[in-house]
């Protein structure tokens, strides 16, 4: 009990220095156009909390709590600090991506703590679940547009870090297929819708094809400046990336089969490393 107590003890102890050296370094921001500085700490710093909580969660299904601690507390460092975020925290075009994102987070650490609660999943907790969905969902996308995609992003958590949970029932699963697959089944469809996005392209510098081929490049070297915290040139504006027109480019046929390699591992590998799939989907 009393090195449970401890460990409780260091792991806040250590999100407090955390939260500080959070503080710390975006208080060094530089006023300028587009920039605000009385938000941004106490933004990334609330959003990191948020990371650390959702992370905890879905770790502590998988591993012991001494290591499920550490690991979220690596995770919300690794989000709070990185230099990438920053265009994030800084920018005040970026307002509606934090208020999309806290909404999505929210709606993440509501829907684990009640997938996780003791007992199978029951009428009642199943409508806790689906108007948590709803709520969070509806003031995600209309913070932003990519807030739409929280359903997609807990299909994937129940897709490998919940699956095979022990309260998987019947009409649980027939919950996941309602709410949860069928909506990410119909945002696939909009996409898909194509003389619509056809058309949204004639007074764009690029057509919908040259986007396409181009989005794997831009994919592979936005995962490139994640782990190299690289990020010599990455701004608002990233008018002079270059286009590509075709499929047959080296670039694109690379990145794309990297692309691939990875959802293919990750699909393959749900249940015996969920963790790694959940990061890979």
């Amino acid at each position: 009990m009393q090195s449970q107590t401890r460990h409780h003890l260091a792991v806040a102890a250590a999100l407090a220095v955390l939260l500080a050296l959070t503080w710390t370094v975006y208080s060094q921001s530089l006023p300028g156009f587009f920039k605000l500085d009385d938000y941004d700490n106490l933004a990334a710093m609330r959003d990191g909390v948020m990371v650390f909580a959702v992370c905890r969660l879905m770790f502590q299904s998988r591993w012991p709590n001494s290591i499920a601690n550490w690991a979220a507390l690596a995770v919300a460092a690794f989000w709070m600090l990185h230099p990438l975020n920053v265009s994030t925290a800084a920018y005040v075009v970026q307002r509606m991506t934090q208020l999309a994102a806290i909404f999505v987070l929210a709606g993440t650490l509501l829907h684990l703590w009640l997938r996780q609660l003791p007992g199978p999943a029951d009428i009642r907790r199943l409508l806790l679940l689906t108007a948590s969905l709803g709520l969070f969902t509806a003031l995600a996308a209309f913070s932003k547009e990519s807030g739409i995609l929280l359903p997609v992003f807990l299909l994937v958590i129940e897709f490998t870090v919940l699956a095979g949970s022990h309260q998987s029932t019947r009409l649980l699963r027939l919950w996941r297929w309602v709410c949860l697959a069928l909506p990410t089944l119909a945002l696939l469809g909009y996409l898909a819708y194509l003389p619509r996005w056809v058309g949204s392209y004639a007074n764009r510098d690029f057509t919908l094809w040259e986007r396409l081929a181009t989005q794997p490049v831009v994919l592979v070297d936005y995962l490139g400046k994640i782990f190299s915290t690289e990020i010599y040139g990455v701004g608002v504006f990233q008018d002079d990336f270059p286009i590509y027109s075709g499929l047959l480019s080296v670039d694109v046929i690379v990145c794309t089969a990297m692309i691939l390699v990875a959802v293919g591992l990750g699909l393959s590998q749900r249940l015996r490393y969920p963790m790694l799939s959940l990061g890979i989907l």
